[in-house]
């Protein structure tokens, strides 16, 4: 049974651990590289091919994805999908956005007298996609 429209390859989520995930999707800090030019217009210095997605989820469930088991460390690559409509696109055929991101940070908790796992994973964009 699948508890979210959101996929990563990689990552099992137990039952009871992916319920309401919380997406933000954001440009990667390189995309924004402004300067003003000498009539002090705004400029837009960022190379286009910084134009990727840094990805944060977030969850507050029964369980929590086995993350350190799965061998989920910052710096390895997943392969993650979601639905195009989170931004704006139609995305692939099917409606999503898939690609190739970079784990970063994340972190697992546990608040005991909600009997409630809260999670965080950030994921970048691996590569540029037209």
């Amino acid at each position: 049974m699948t508890e979210s429209l959101i996929v990563i390859n990689e990552i099992a989520f137990p039952l009871g651990s992916a319920r309401g995930i919380t997406l933000g999707v954001s440009p990667i800090a390189q995309a924004f590289t402004q300067a003003r030019d000498q009539q002090m217009g705004l400029v837009d210095l960022s190379h286009p091919r910084a134009k990727q997605y840094k990805l944060t989820l977030s969850c507050d469930d029964q369980e929590s994805p086995t993350l350190a088991d799965a061998n989920i460390w910052p710096g390895n690559t997943v392969n993650v999908s979601f639905p195009g409509k989170v931004i704006g696109s139609s995305g692939d055929t099917s409606g999503n956005i898939t690609g190739q991101y970079l784990v970063g940070q994340w972190q697992v908790g546990w608040d005991e007298w909600a009997a409630q796992n809260k999670w965080t994973i950030d994921l970048e964009q691996k590569a540029f996609s037209s």
